[in-house]
């Protein structure tokens, strides 16, 4: 896939073929820096929904749910039922 740097922005150049529509997410993701652990679990994750297959957290990322951190990303809280 080919891309444009332009004055701060990015365009991706796409040439239309007759055919399958494919996804290039994880394409975009690794050419602009996505860190390679994150694509590969995402990749897992994908896997693992096609398969229709349990997908497992990872044990040393998982974390809590922190109103205090969502206040310093000025995140909103989520709706709450």
């Amino acid at each position: 896939m080919n891309y444009k740097k332009d004055q701060g922005s990015f365009y991706f150049l796409y040439k239309l073929t007759p055919g399958v529509s494919a996804s290039f997410a994880f394409e975009v993701a690794e050419t602009i820096g996505v860190d390679k652990n994150i694509l590969l679990r995402a990749r897992e994750i994908l896997r693992g929904l096609r398969n229709n297959e349990i997908i497992q957290p990872l044990k040393e990322n998982i974390r809590t749910h922190n109103s205090k951190n969502l206040t310093k990303l000025n995140v909103p809280k989520p709706d709450e039922d």
